[in-house]
């Protein structure tokens, strides 16, 4: 009896250990988190050089057209010469030239109030086109 009491146990402790054809494969995903996963904000790159600053408007006198802003030096060295340029459109949305200003210094970390003069008459629009230097 005690003989048939051992295998028996020992039949029910192997039938215990054995996998069952109907238990899920392992994997290697984490367990969920309560917690909401946050995303890392991403940093916003610094400027360089010269910058358009926010706030340009264009002004208007006797049918000619005129951009007035600021543009900011970032750098650490003084800019001997700047130029920027705004393209031009009329009613109808041709491009019909540039408006434009330069000056020969603008001093590191400095800033230069230009009045970028549009050469032609007829106006109606502007987009920024580019702020160069060196």
């Amino acid at each position: 009896m005690k003989l048939l009491l051992a295998v028996l146990t020992g039949l029910l402790l192997f039938a215990g250990c054995s996998s069952s054809p109907t238990a899920e494969p392992a994997t290697s995903k984490p367990a969920p988190s309560d917690k909401a996963k946050e995303t890392p904000k991403a940093e916003t790159p610094k400027p360089e050089g010269l910058v358009l600053q926010k706030g340009w408007k264009v002004k208007r006198s006797f049918g000619y057209a005129k951009v007035v802003g600021i543009v900011k030096n970032y750098g650490d060295a003084v800019d001997t010469y700047a130029q920027i340029t705004f393209k031009a459109y009329d009613k109808k949305g041709n491009n019909i030239g540039d408006c434009l200003a330069n000056t020969n210094s603008i001093d590191a970390k400095g800033t230069w109030k230009f009045e970028a003069a549009c050469l032609k008459t007829g106006v109606t629009k502007v987009t920024f086109k580019e702020v160069t230097g060196g």
